[in-house]
């Protein structure tokens, strides 16, 4: 991980994978983890473009050297079908 206490994580995600990188640092803890299924009318939903699919999605908080970072990810029903490449 980058060091330095003003270091700016945006962007981030274009330089690297970041599960790769929080998984492979052994001083990064993962806190617990949240599971939740999105219904339609909840806002990330609604964000998704989803229909009337229910959406599942998961959140945790990594400490990066006691800082927190939130990381949420929610699994769309056309990335599912997908192999990766």
């Amino acid at each position: 991980m980058p060091t330095g206490k003003r270091h700016c994580i945006n962007g981030l995600a274009l330089t690297f994978r970041l599960g790769e990188r929080l998984f492979a640092d052994r001083r990064i803890v993962r806190d617990d983890m949240e599971i939740a299924r999105l219904e339609p009318g909840h806002a990330l939903h609604a964000l998704a473009g989803a229909g009337r699919a229910s959406l599942w999605g998961r959140r945790s908080v990594f400490l990066i050297d006691g800082h927190p970072l939130l990381v949420n990810e929610i699994f769309l029903p056309a990335i599912l079908g997908q192999r990766r490449r």
